[in-house]
């Protein structure tokens, strides 16, 4: 079931990245280009949705989390590893 629309705005993760923008933080810098974030976001929907199909969400293996990592990255556009090396895809 889906969470109502509201629910996000109270979550202290949605209001921290608010307060960030307001502040003028740019500490999340988008360092993932286009391609790299498409292919993120597809691994990490295989890794998590086949222990879903096949399993049931009660029984996710450690493959299904480790799908977050490249799905959240994805979505985000930033990638903690890469800031550290100073990498980034991005144009």
């Amino acid at each position: 079931a889906f969470a109502r629309a509201g629910t996000l705005r109270r979550s202290p993760v949605y209001r921290a990245a608010i307060r960030a923008r307001i502040a003028g933080d740019r500490t999340l810098n988008v360092n993932i280009g286009r391609a790299d974030r498409a292919a993120r976001i597809i691994v990490g929907l295989l890794l998590l949705g086949s222990p879903l199909a096949w399993y049931g969400p009660e029984n996710i293996n450690a493959w299904g989390y480790v799908g977050l990592i490249p799905f959240l990255t994805g979505l985000t556009g930033y990638c903690p590893l890469y800031a550290k090396l100073g990498w980034s895809t991005a144009r």
